[in-house]
């Protein structure tokens, strides 16, 4: 019989098995493993399991306290406008980063913490986490963290399967359609999730025209020229300045000036974009199409220039605002009035 070696502390060493066991935990994959005996029967993966709920439950409560945050940033921004802009920056950073500045600190406390914990597991070692091994001691703690993980892990089930329908309804390609998000990427905000946020408008366009009448795109030259020649609805989910829009790939898109008395006004919206020598080209005109029924445009400060974008567009209805607005307000609207809007329009 073979006889295993000691570590230095004179512990056996942990089983693969049991380490494979304890770091799935800290996956979030408690409820699924929750029937399985090897979490009772072995003190080191119940030790681990325990320390993972507790370490999720911090991970809740962060996300819980940032989402409050947000709340109240949004109030700040549409409500409270000066008040918004004289929150603290990072040197020279911009809206984004000042509106996470408060929660980057804690959640990059909070990987390291369950990096740590993973570790731990991987390697064998019973050593707690510090104040997370508190927080795994107390019942209570642990049945509230157990109800979180469950809620966690159905709602990323559910958001994974209405994403992943959410985007076969729609495409991004050249092909003419009804229905146009377009919107700025910023370098980081995934396909997936635009699809997500247009997911009832997709369903109405759907159910109104058939299938393949949305195009969720980002927002470009080649895409914007396409929403304005073919689209009935098109969102613009945006940034602005001065009632133009701007782009993190330094595109800028404003309205004709506003045409004198008398004089026949000009029907589209010019752009302008950056050459490889990050050099200004000429404005160019883009046309819209006579179907065009709504144009949805998120840009803050749009509306400084609302006049001039109802006139471009006309006589398609033009939603602009004359404020900073928040992503929030944008996303009730895409899920609520947005369909409705959709079936209302005339084929």
């Amino acid at each position: 019989m073979t006889i295993p070696l000691e570590d230095r502390a004179g512990h056996l060493p942990v089983p693969w098995k049991a380490r494979l066991a304890a770091a799935a935990f800290y996956f979030g994959l408690a409820p699924l493993l929750r029937p399985f005996r090897f979490r009772r029967d072995n003190p080191f993966v119940q030790q681990h399991a325990n320390q993972a709920l507790a370490t999720i439950l911090v991970l809740l409560i962060v996300f819980l306290g940032g989402c409050i945050y947000w709340l109240g940033l949004s109030y700040l921004l549409v409500y409270q406008r000066d008040l918004y802009e004289r929150l603290p920056l990072l040197g020279d950073s911009s809206a984004p980063v000042r509106d996470v500045l408060l929660f980057a600190p804690l959640l990059l406390v909070w990987f390291l913490t369950w990096l740590s914990g993973l570790l731990r597991a991987l390697f064998g070692s019973q050593r707690t986490l510090p104040i997370i091994g508190h927080l795994a001691r107390r019942r209570l703690l642990l049945r509230l963290a157990f109800a979180g993980n469950t809620f966690v892990l159905a709602a990323a089930a559910l958001t994974t399967a209405l994403a992943l329908h959410a985007s076969s309804l729609t495409r991004d390609d050249d092909e003419p359609a009804a229905v146009y998000l377009l919107y700025d990427d910023m370098g980081a905000v995934p396909r997936w999730v635009m699809n997500l946020a247009f997911y009832r408008v997709s369903l109405a366009a759907q159910s109104r025209w058939g299938s393949g009448n949305v195009v969720v795109g980002t927002l470009d030259e080649h895409h914007l020229r396409l929403a304005l020649r073919h689209g009935r609805f098109v969102c613009l989910a945006c940034h602005g300045l001065d009632g133009e829009i701007t782009t993190a790939a330094g595109l800028r898109i404003m309205p004709p000036p506003r045409a004198e008395a008398g004089a026949t006004p000009v029907r589209g919206l010019y752009v302008a974009s950056l050459d490889a020598e990050h050099r200004w080209r000429p404005w160019m005109l883009l046309e819209a199409g006579p179907q065009l029924h709504l144009v949805y445009n998120s840009a803050c400060d749009g509306g400084s220039k609302a006049d001039e974008w109802q006139q471009a567009l006309a006589p398609a209805e033009v939603r602009t605002f004359d404020r900073l607005s928040a992503v929030l307000e944008h996303l009730l609207w895409l899920w609520s009035e947005g369909p409705t809007r959709v079936r209302a329009m005339e084929s």
